[in-house]
């Protein structure tokens, strides 16, 4: 190998550091952006948790009245809230812990075993839970709806009833029909005239019988 053959294999080897320089430097600016953009979405994610929190809650406090809590679809839905609040606090709560409290970038579940089995069974069976409950809402049958309509109905009549008559009045009302069988029985003239003589002012106002 002659002189210019050697200095140009040395001009060929030395030309490639300027490219692994200028390769490891793109490199370290696209590590160093997606670390930014990361450690922001984190904060993202604790915003979420602290919305999805205070929304659910208040959620739940409105389903909880009484009008609607004796409701089977109203339970179903205090479920899912429940569930959606505890999922809010999986991949969320580790993604902030992660990127601004541990010192290493470590997942909440590398603590320990017990952090890290509590942490996924509570996030994947709340997902599971609320997908089920959501599906049972939707399958509740016709006839609780309106077993819940005529049960209503029913209440409305029964408030009317003992505000415009007594208690006692729909008590008669009862026995009558319960001992049916015997009332057919009677001779309703006999009873009548013994209710007329009885009182003076009944024979005035209804007459002989």
């Amino acid at each position: 190998m002659n002189i210019s053959q050697t200095s140009d294999v040395s001009m060929e080897y030395l030309g490639k550091f300027p490219r692994t320089v200028s390769n490891e430097t793109k490199s370290a600016s696209l590590n160093a952006r997606y670390i930014f953009v990361i450690r922001y979405l984190s904060l993202y994610a604790l915003l979420l948790i602290i919305i999805g929190t205070v929304g659910n809650l208040l959620t739940i406090v409105v389903l909880l009245r009484k009008n609607l809590r004796r409701l089977v679809t109203i339970r179903y839905l205090i479920i899912v809230s429940i569930c959606d609040t505890i999922s809010l606090y999986g991949w969320n709560l580790n993604n902030f812990y992660k990127f601004h409290i541990s010192r290493i970038s470590g997942n909440l579940e590398e603590i320990s075993i017990l952090h890290c089995r509590i942490i996924s069974f509570m996030t994947f069976v709340s997902l599971q839970l609320s997908s089920w409950c959501l599906t049972a809402v939707s399958l509740v049958p016709v006839t609780t709806a309106t077993a819940e309509r005529s049960f209503s109905v029913f209440n409305r009549i029964k408030t009317y009833l003992r505000c415009t008559m007594s208690q006692q009045r729909l008590n008669h009302f009862i026995i009558p029909h319960i001992h049916k069988d015997k009332l057919d029985l009677l001779d309703l003239k006999s009873v009548c005239s013994d209710f007329i003589s009885k009182n003076e002012n009944k024979k005035t106002f209804f007459g002989a019988v």
